[in-house]
């Protein structure tokens, strides 16, 4: 059953990214970098105000909702890895056999 239930894993993962490959546009490398830069620096703006205006009720609200809009409007652009742990993380699932980023697209997402 390990056997059988590997390959359905395994065929899961790449009719995923047959479909991802099929519906998302080619995007160049400035594009990525400008997204990831722009998710990045809107998602630490928004921690650095709630550090500073001290509001402790809807402080993890306004990064949550900062976060969601940022993958909703750039995630078909960069995949929005605003923070380089998911960078990382991506890259070490890719190279241990799963869907992620190959290690030279890691590089350009961490600074």
């Amino acid at each position: 059953q390990g056997q059988a239930q590997l390959e359905l894993q395994h065929l899961w993962h790449r009719l995923v990214l047959t479909c991802y490959r099929t519906m998302a546009p080619a995007v160049d490398i400035m594009s990525k970098c400008v997204a990831e830069f722009l998710g990045t620096f809107l998602l630490v703006l928004t921690v650095g105000c709630n550090v500073v205006t001290d509001q402790p009720v809807f402080g993890g609200v306004s990064i949550a909702c900062v976060l969601m809009v940022g993958i909703y409007s750039l995630g078909g652009v960069s995949g929005a890895n605003f923070n380089p742990a998911v960078s990382v993380a991506l890259g070490v699932t890719k190279t241990c056999g799963g869907p992620g980023l190959e290690w030279k697209d890691v590089v350009l997402y961490v600074p």
